[in-house]
């Protein structure tokens, strides 16, 4: 539930919404879990929601605080859902606040397994900004924490596909890696340590977004913070480098990293973006109740040593 005046929807920008939306999804009881394909479309994870009898394209991001659904002048998507009041939406993209309209409950699918979908934002995909960076590349909207709050959600970038568990499982004991989770603000953050040079860290709280298209952004930094972790790699120079991270007991190497002097706006302590670029090389599963995120296939051993990122 949401008790602030913002509420924040990204996809590799932020989305502020100036008023409160409040999403609940309720699911139908599943007891072994629903196998779900997704498209990877330039890093994105695309999944097809069932709305209506119709197939929508939706971009799953954990650093979605709600859902959002597009409305495109050129399709008659979405011109049917039933709109109950309004809200103001701040774009950052386009540097502008727009007028959107506040959905009533809406009833989704996936694979034949229903879930309800409340006060989501419609807005004009043309006011958006969004996906536009990419020519012939359309989304249908983005499914935020609705769906993670509606089932534990197993991520298989590999295998292209999510796994739907039952609330009531908890996957512990299946798991050998477990990382505590805080909710701000309807997302998930965790704490990292930063391994530097002449065995230096820095503890930062960073935000798990798999909207996100980098590996790990550090905002808020002082100049002499920005030239320890500078480096060139890419297309930019002199903006990031290649670091070690202790993720939840694992020491990985090779995480790329770009440091930002400006702070992240409306977050709080959170001083980091830990995005799709590094989490896809990892299958891991968010357990929104019980504040966990699980890393499979990782023994506690292989934490110990090391794993490098190619």
């Amino acid at each position: 539930m949401f008790h602030t005046l913002s509420v924040i929807i990204k996809l590799s920008i932020f989305i502020v919404l100036s008023t409160t939306i409040t999403a609940q999804v309720r699911s139908e009881n599943i007891l072994s879990p629903v196998e779900v394909p997704i498209e990877i479309v330039r890093g994105d994870m695309v999944v097809k929601l069932i709305i209506d009898g119709n197939p929508y394209r939706f971009v799953l991001d954990t650093g979605a605080s709600n859902s959002v659904f597009l409305k495109h002048p050129k399709t008659k998507a979405f011109s049917d859902l039933e709109i109950e009041g309004g809200i103001e939406l701040f774009m950052p993209l386009v540097n502008k606040t727009v007028d959107a309209g506040r959905l009533a409950p809406i009833t989704a699918s996936f694979e034949g397994i229903d879930f309800k979908i409340t006060n989501a934002a419609l807005i004009p995909w043309a006011e958006t900004g969004l996906f536009s960076r990419v020519e012939n590349i359309f989304y249908d909207g983005i499914l935020g924490s609705d769906l993670f709050e509606a089932f534990i959600v197993e991520i298989d970038q590999a295998g292209q596909k999510i796994r739907l568990f039952d609330k009531e499982h908890d996957l512990k004991s299946v798991s050998p890696v477990n990382l505590a989770l805080t909710n701000y603000r309807g997302v998930w953050t965790t704490d990292v340590q930063i391994m530097l040079e002449n065995d230096k860290s820095w503890s930062r709280k960073v935000l798990i977004d798999t909207g996100f298209p980098g590996s790990l952004n550090l905002y808020g930094l002082e100049s002499i913070d920005i030239q320890a972790l500078t480096d060139v790699y890419g297309p930019h120079q002199g903006t990031g480098r290649k670091v070690g991270i202790n993720f939840g007991g694992c020491i990985i190497s090779g995480v790329r990293t770009v440091a930002f002097r400006e702070a992240l706006n409306d977050f709080g302590d959170v001083t980091g973006i830990l995005g799709i670029d590094f989490l896809r090389h990892f299958r891991f599963a968010i357990d929104y109740d019980r504040n966990t995120l699980h890393l499979f296939d990782i023994g506690q051993q292989k934490c110990r040593e090391g794993i490098a990122i190619p």
